[in-house]
């Protein structure tokens, strides 16, 4: 594992007590770049995005470098690069898959105060190491798209992301997929997400329109702190995980049309200090 990154191994005394599992260790892995910070609420959204007027310029198989006060009229493509990405106070307007980093050659990416719509996708092994902070993503039926092939269901190939102070929503424009998720993570490992707010516009069709969670968290060592997962009667569970070591943290949850969490999965995640989004009573 990555220098950089340390275990922080906690012992579950209060989840066991809560929900009658063992009372195990658990390992969620952070990276050293977390912002530590007493628990506020995800930024709102006039608090995230570019600061400063932007020139437009062509998008499109960029070199690696630093990119700011941009507007991308075209979709970006990091596929098969090499080195560092930063892009700050810029805007990718292009549509789906607006910053595309999927592939299998390393390189680091930074994104901070940027507004996308259409998506950010990259795979495992993809990326060496990706950070995102004071940004807003709309995506079209999948916002962020972290790590992972969903063919392959890798949980354990290090993929070290960083999301902090974010907000993620996405449409239902485009043809229902079998999954509707603001963030699907379908693989991968090392995964923080700090202060985050995950919302899958309502209601929910029976199938028309595909919803199906705020988050699909199957990537290994993933932690979720001090996040929202919104928007009552757009899905039947908010939260899917199906992978060791997940950790939902002093989160904010509402609750879906069945319950919280979809209950079926063989890994369970582990919930601390999570309360429901509307009543403030401990969730899930």
């Amino acid at each position: 594992m990555k220098k950089k990154y340390r275990a922080l191994t906690a012992l579950l005394f209060t989840a066991a007590l809560f929900t009658g599992c063992r009372m195990d260790l658990i390992s969620i892995t952070e990276g050293t770049k977390y912002t530590a910070k007493p628990y506020v609420f995800p930024p709102a959204e006039s608090a995230v995005g570019p600061r400063y007027a932007l020139t437009d310029r062509l998008g499109g198989s960029l070199p690696a470098g630093d990119y700011a006060r941009y507007n991308f009229t075209t979709s970006v493509s990091l596929q098969s690069k090499t080195g560092a990405y930063s892009f700050t106070d810029c805007q990718f307007t292009a549509g789906l898959g607006t910053i595309d980093g999927r592939g299998l050659s390393g390189r680091t990416v930074l994104v901070d105060h940027c507004y996308i719509t259409g998506g950010v996708y990259f795979e495992y092994g993809g990326q060496k190491d990706w950070t995102m902070r004071w940004t807003r993503i709309v995506g079209d039926r999948k916002a962020f798209r972290p790590a992972g092939v969903e063919s392959q269901q890798d949980v354990t190939t290090p993929t070290p992301c960083l999301v902090e102070d974010c907000v993620f929503s996405i449409t239902l424009l485009g043809t229902p997929s079998n999954h509707v998720d603001t963030m699907q993570a379908l693989g991968g490992n090392e995964l923080s997400f700090v202060r985050v707010r995950f919302t899958t516009p309502g209601p929910y069709n029976n199938g028309v329109t595909g919803q199906t969670s705020s988050v699909n968290a199957n990537a290994g060592d993933t932690l979720f702190d001090g996040c929202e997962f919104l928007e009552s009667g757009a899905f039947y569970y908010p939260v899917y995980s199906n992978a060791p070591n997940v950790l939902f943290r002093n989160c904010r949850i509402i609750k879906g049309i069945a319950n919280y969490v979809y209950p079926d999965n063989p890994y369970k995640a582990t919930f601390v200090g999570c309360t429901d989004y509307t009543t403030g009573v401990p969730a899930p």
